[in-house]
């Protein structure tokens, strides 16, 4: 494949690493993965004795959370963490640090995402139907202080 053609988006790892310290060696498949993202948040000025025009100024970047979403499976020490800090407020594991990859056909990473102090702020469970025949879905939302994009394909 080209380095000019798009890589395919279905196949990505996550790595969780609890405190910069402990890694999860079970969470890393996901159905999905969203909020891969910056925002620039402006103001807008109004000049005196033009009022048909504002400027717009940059206030600051934005990242967007990250919301990982994959079946119901067996407690991860991920799971767990988020689990502990959300339901007991136990603030003394709060942060983790994510990183995201896109692979290639060959299964080497194409792209690398960083996103650091990660905070768990939601974790919710999909509804429970008897008449779907579909997997449980259990998502997690984070909101991080930086995310960083690494590299393109090589």
């Amino acid at each position: 494949m080209s380095i000019y053609q798009p890589e395919l988006n279905h196949r990505f790892l996550a790595s969780f690493v609890l405190l910069g310290l402990v890694p999860d060696p079970l969470s890393f498949k996901f159905a999905s993965i969203t909020g891969l993202g910056y925002q620039l948040q402006t103001r807008s000025i109004h000049e005196g004795g033009h009022n048909a025009s504002n400027r717009v100024l940059p206030q600051r970047s934005t990242t967007s959370n990250l919301v990982f979403e994959r079946g119901v499976m067996i407690p991860t020490p991920m799971s767990v963490g988020v689990q502990l800090i959300l339901s007991e407020f136990l603030t003394s594991i709060t942060y983790f640090d994510i990183t995201i990859m896109l692979l290639g056909e060959s299964g080497m990473p194409q792209s690398i995402w960083m996103a650091s102090d990660a905070l768990p702020v939601r974790m919710q469970y999909g509804a429970l139907d008897a008449n779907s025949g579909q997997p449980l879905i259990n998502s997690f939302e984070f909101s991080c202080r930086s995310i960083e994009w690494l590299g393109v394909k090589l």
